[in-house]
């Protein structure tokens, strides 16, 4: 048998020839690198939301107003309290 009968052989079983199946196997190896390395670009460029800031501690000091209305100060017009010269 020939080198060219065993061709015939698989071109008349509807086998594609070694060589193709080679090539097909390095181009889907190809594209899988490819694609997986695009991947991990992404997920190293693309950044998230940045952290909230952190707000300070609570006081150890509690502050207690017992005078004074929520509605204001109590002498009808501010600007007439008595500053010191």
């Amino acid at each position: 048998m020939t080198l060219s009968g065993s061709r015939r052989r698989e071109a008349l079983a509807g086998q594609t020839p070694r060589r193709h199946r080679w090539r097909l196997r390095v181009a889907a190896l190809i594209s899988v690198l490819l694609h997986l390395s695009l991947g991990l670009a992404l997920l190293v460029t693309i950044r998230g939301p940045k952290d909230a800031e952190m707000l300070p501690p609570p006081s150890d000091v509690t502050l207690v107003f017992e005078t004074g209305k929520k509605g204001g100060p109590t002498t009808p017009e501010p600007s007439l309290q008595a500053t010191p010269p």
